[in-house]
């Protein structure tokens, strides 16, 4: 599965408060209903290791993709998309 990734630049930031971070902020342009993810990797970077962490976040992604799919498919199935019901009184 291709996923196509998004690094903010304006969101890129090199924090020394308590070890040294590299954080950003990553999107998924062709998953316009998921959130931006914020990434830390430690200080010293290397593209390497931004690389792994953003592969390691991609994979949870996936999945989380995969089960939101399944389960927006089951409340389809039931009806529950678009519907009318009546409230007790």
């Amino acid at each position: 599965m291709d996923i196509r990734v998004k690094i903010q630049r304006n969101q890129i930031h090199h924090w020394i408060e308590g070890g040294e971070v590299l954080q950003f902020d990553m999107s998924l342009p062709d998953y316009l209903n998921l959130p931006t993810y914020g990434m830390r990797v430690d200080y010293p970077i290397t593209q390497q290791k931004v690389l792994d962490a953003i592969e390691a976040k991609l994979v949870i992604v996936r999945d989380q993709i995969e089960r939101d799919s399944i389960i927006r498919q089951q409340i389809e199935n039931m009806g529950y998309l678009d519907f009318i019901t009546t409230i007790p009184d």
